[in-house]
């Protein structure tokens, strides 16, 4: 695709020459991992009730990259958005979301201010 199209490359793509043969150096971006709209519909949007996937998905690795503590994770992640939803049901977004650098290893929001009423 072209530069900005489902790539991480900066415009214009380069071509370099390794043991004979042109190739196009790319490079892979964690932070667009399970946004492939062909695979996750509206992948932009967060939406807790979305079945999973019948493709892979790179949320928790894959093979023996997987992650040890992934269905911890799901467990905790269950547990706490319950709970969250019961105690602070008008918990609403209270300012800008900044984004940490797509550079860095883990993909999320740097800066998430939040309001809300505690029951």
């Amino acid at each position: 695709p072209p530069p900005g199209e489902g790539n991480n490359l900066p415009p214009p793509w380069t071509i370099v020459k390794v043991t004979g043969r042109l190739l196009t150096p790319l490079q892979p971006s964690l932070a667009q991992a399970n946004h492939d709209p062909s695979v996750f519909a509206s992948p932009g949007t967060f939406d807790i009730s979305r079945d999973p996937p019948a493709k892979p998905q790179l949320t928790f690795g894959s093979g023996i990259h997987y992650c040890l503590g992934a269905a911890l994770a799901r467990a905790e992640q269950q547990e706490a958005l319950a709970i969250m939803a019961k105690r602070l049901p008008n918990l609403e977004l209270a300012g800008e979301i900044t984004w940490k650098s797509a550079l860095v290893g883990i993909f999320g929001p740097e800066h998430l201010p939040v309001r809300f009423t505690p029951n």
